[in-house]
């Protein structure tokens, strides 16, 4: 059973008495500046586990300590497929997949030299040839104890947006902007690759205090307390969240934090236009951009790859570049009218439950 965590701007009195009582105890406190919060994990002992679940014990907590927020510490996942071929044919030697997918050319190096983007993914290797002199802050936000994940799903996002020009077909969209990269998956005890809701609040915080200005998320699962306020923060801190809308399938259940109301969801298509057989469809679909069969840069290499979490950062780095280009920050709903106003219209008329408002099909100036 998953240990709970706790949210509270200050813990209140009383409360760890009153969490032991429930068979609670209090493992450690997390000052999380950006959010301005205090986050408190607590570990269920064999004594509680027996006496209640943990959604049980949650509720009693919350009885006791009105307008505290307490949240099971759940898990999520990459938006994304396992790697595919690792040969990539030779159309692709000196040229970047990602910017003829968008239909982008000649990008100058310096593109996105005012932009500092975010990504929440696994872990990047900043040594792959494709980020090497790259402008990447790296930080992985595992527990102590457990493995870090490994770094090819984010290493391919990475290079999808800072990736070096004319390296294998690894050139980034905005090669010049700077790019936080954390990780927050780990190996848990049965060899799974799984995400925290802990990890996520971390690095989340870490995104707002460095002063980024869009963050691309690569995680999928369901909502939360916790997450809807980490998500709220950072919106109120004018950051911009691009996440994939989810690879569980088109009749699947809502992907969070795509499906937040204020986060840019990004779903895939490949190359005829066609949706991701994987896809998650519904009403919070914003863009569909390329994601089927992306060439990417992997450790040791390049992999073609498939998800949602590929077509993300096409988006982040669209709206890092509107932002560069307005006098103020627009709102969420400006930025959206912008980018749909140059939208190839996919599937049904205006936006729809598939592909949104479609595919964006225009370049930013650089300049």
């Amino acid at each position: 059973m998953s240990p709970a965590s706790f949210w509270s701007r200050n813990a209140p009195p009383g409360f760890k008495v009153a969490a032991a009582s429930l068979g609670l105890t209090a493992t450690r406190s997390t000052r999380l500046k950006g959010l301005g919060i205090t986050l408190q994990r607590l570990k269920q002992s064999s004594t509680g586990a027996a006496k209640s679940s943990i959604f049980t014990l949650r509720r009693r907590l919350q009885r006791r300590f009105p307008g505290m927020l307490v949240d099971v510490n759940q898990h999520y996942e990459l938006a994304a497929a396992p790697a595919t071929s690792r040969r990539a044919p030779p159309k692709w030697k000196g040229k970047s997949w990602a910017r003829w997918a968008a239909g982008w050319e000649n990008v100058p190096e310096r593109c996105g030299a005012n932009l500092s983007l975010g990504v929440i993914d696994t872990s990047v290797d900043v040594k792959h040839p494709a980020l090497l002199g790259k402008n990447i802050r790296f930080r992985s936000f595992h527990r102590e104890g457990r493995k870090a994940s490994t770094s090819g799903h984010g290493t391919a996002i990475a290079a999808m947006l800072v990736g070096n020009a004319s390296i294998e077909g690894w050139g980034g969209l905005v090669p010049g902007a700077r790019l936080y990269a954390a990780n927050v998956f780990e190996v848990n005890k049965s060899g799974r690759l799984v995400s925290s809701l802990e990890a996520f609040m971390k690095a989340m915080d870490w995104m707002i205090v460095r002063g980024v200005q869009v963050v691309n998320l690569s995680i999928a699962g369901s909502s939360s307390q916790m997450m809807d306020r980490a998500v709220q923060k950072a919106i109120n801190n004018n950051v911009v969240l691009v996440a994939a809308a989810g690879n569980f399938g088109a009749s699947a259940r809502l992907a969070y934090p795509a499906a937040y109301r204020n986060v840019l969801a990004v779903t895939a298509i490949d190359k005829d236009w066609r949706s991701y057989a994987h896809a998650n469809r519904g009403a919070y679909i914003d863009f569909a951009m390329p994601g089927v069969a992306a060439w990417t840069a992997v450790p040791g290499g390049g992999a073609y790859q498939s998800g949602t979490s590929f077509a993300a950062p096409f988006i982040t780095a669209l709206a890092g570049m509107e932002l560069a280009a307005s006098d103020k920050f627009p709102s969420l709903a400006m930025l959206t009218k912008r980018l749909s106003a140059n939208s190839k219209d996919l599937g049904a008329r205006g936006r729809d439950k598939t592909y949104g408002w479609g595919f964006v099909e225009y370049k930013p100036s650089c300049g």
